[in-house]
Parts: C-alpha cells; structure tokens; sequence
C-alpha cells in the first residue's frame, strides 16, 4: 500500500496535467490500448477497469458492466493498479493486455504508452 501511495505523489507532485483525450483507443484479440476511463476497487480486493474504448475484439468474455478484471491474487496486482491509477490521473495511455479466454476479461499485464 506504501508503494502505490508513493507512487501517486510522485505523480500528483511532478506538474503533469491531465490530457483531455478523446475515445482514441483500439483493441485486438490480446488487449487494449486506450485511456483509463474509470477505476472501481471493491472491499474484496477486485479492481474493474474501464477503458475508452471498443472492446469487443478482445478474446475474452466480458463481465456484465465491461469492465476488466484485475484481482487480488494476480502476481504484481499493486504495480499494475498503481500503473493504472497514474495513467488515469495524468489522462495518459495504457496498453492493457488481457489472459487469453479468461471469463470475465482478467488483465495480465500493463504498460504506459509512450
């Protein structure tokens, strides 16, 4: 938890301001590379991440609401969500890849895009 708060003060401390970008996103059957558009964590550890963007290429069965699962016992689940909350914060980017046939969509990695 010390992490991703560190993490997020260094973010809100480093002047970055946050890009005003549209639905420019696109995915293919693996992941996602779009904005962050919403973050929702649960008491019970489970993150849904929202996307700005079509997701329907994906090849995974998505939840109920659409968004991407990232739980609790996912191997580097702090780095990934603090990636996310950072993106989502400084309106940049993200890769988001997904396990391939998960049901619902569980994320396996991601990555800022440059």
């Amino acid at each position: 938890m010390k992490k991703i708060v560190i993490a997020l003060l260094t973010v809100l401390f480093a002047g970055s301001s946050v890009n005003a970008q549209s639905a420019t996103g696109s995915c293919t059957a693996i992941g996602c590379t779009s904005i962050v558009k919403n973050l929702i964590a649960f008491g019970s550890g489970t993150v849904e991440v929202f996307m700005d963007t079509d997701q329907s290429p994906l090849n995974c069965t998505a939840n109920a609401d659409g968004g991407l699962i990232l739980s609790t016992t996912d191997a580097g689940v702090d780095r990934m969500y603090s990636t996310l909350l950072s993106a989502q914060l400084t309106g940049k980017q993200v890769f988001v890849r997904i396990i391939d046939g998960s049901s619902p969509c569980h994320i396996n990695y991601v990555r800022l895009v440059p």
